[in-house]
C-alpha cells in the first residue's frame, strides 16, 4: 500500500554537460497564480485508463486552500485531501486527508506551527476497533506541503536549464525531504487531450521521482510520469 499512497503523492541536477541554473521561484509566482487554479488529469495504469486526479487551490483572504480528489479505480483507492496555508508566506496551517483502499479507511489530521507538525492518524475497518497513532515531526523554516509543489510546477515558469529547490513535508510519510525541480528538455508528446510541445521537468530528491510535462504555450501541466511505476497522469480530451 506504501507504493500506492506514494503515487498520489533536490540538489542541483546535471543533464549531460548542462548545469541547471537555480532560480527564485517566489519571484516568478504572481498574485494571480494564487487566486485559483486546478490540475485535472486522467490516470493511466499499464497504459489503460484507471482513474483521475483533480488538484486545485483557491484564495480566501489570508488563507490559501488546497484540495485534491484522486481515484485509482482498479485498486479501489480514493483520496480526499484538504489543506490550508498562509496565502502570503505559503506556510502550512492544517491538513486533513481521508484515504480509502478496499475496506480500510485512514484519516490524517495535522496542525502546524512554525517549526513542527503535530496530529493524529487513525485507521479503521468494518467490524474492527479504530487504531490511532500520534504524528510529530520537526520542520525547517520555509517548508512547503508536497501538494503545494504541484501548484508551483503548474504556475512557476521554468525554461530548460533552470531549476528550483524546496523542502517539502509529506503528510503520508510524515517526513521532510529536499526536492529539486529541473527543466531538462523540450519534448513532443501525445495525450488523449491532444499533441503538445512540452518542457520536461524532473522532480528529484523525494519519492516517487516524478517527471512533469508542461505545455510550452499555456505553461500548464499536461502529463505526469510517476517514477518506478507503470503509471502516468495525462491531459484528457474535452467533453463533446
Amino acid at each position: 500500500m506504501k507504493k500506492v499512497m506514494s503515487a498520489f503523492g533536490l540538489a542541483l541536477v546535471f543533464s549531460g554537460a548542462v548545469f541547471a541554473q537555480p532560480i527564485d521561484w517566489r519571484e516568478r509566482l504572481t498574485e494571480e497564480d494564487l487566486e485559483a487554479g486546478q490540475i485535472h488529469l486522467g490516470m493511466l495504469f499499464n497504459g489503460e485508463a484507471d482513474g483521475f486526479m483533480r488538484l486545485g487551490w483557491y484564495r480566501d483572504g489570508d488563507n490559501l486552500h488546497l484540495w485534491d480528489r484522486t481515484m485509482f479505480a482498479s485498486q479501489e483507492v480514493y483520496e480526499l485531501y484538504e489543506a490550508r496555508v498562509n496565502a502570503d508566506s505559503l506556510s502550512p496551517q492544517e491538513v486533513r486527508i481521508d484515504f480509502h483502499t478496499g475496506e480500510t479507511s485512514i484519516r490524517w489530521e495535522i496542525g502546524f506551527t512554525s517549526d513542527a507538525a503535530n496530529g493524529v492518524m487513525s485507521m479503521s475497518r468494518p467490524g474492527e476497533d479504530a487504531q490511532e497513532r500520534s504524528i510529530e515531526a520537526p520542520l525547517p523554516g520555509g517548508v512547503l506541503l508536497r501538494a503545494q509543489t504541484f501548484m508551483l510546477v503548474d504556475r512557476v515558469e521554468l525554461d530548460p536549464g533552470e531549476s528550483f529547490s524546496v523542502d517539502w513535508y509529506s503528510s503520508l510519510s510524515n517526513a521532510v525531504e529536499t526536492v529539486t525541480f529541473s527543466a531538462i528538455e523540450t519534448v513532443d508528446i501525445e495525450t488523449p487531450g491532444g499533441a503538445f510541445t512540452t518542457i520536461r521537468i524532473e522532480q528529484r530528491g523525494g519519492e516517487p521521482a516524478n517527471d512533469f510535462f508542461v505545455d510550452v504555450e499555456t505553461r500548464r501541466i499536461v502529463r505526469i510520469d510517476v517514477g518506478g511505476q507503470p503509471m502516468s497522469f495525462v491531459r484528457l480530451a474535452e467533453p463533446a
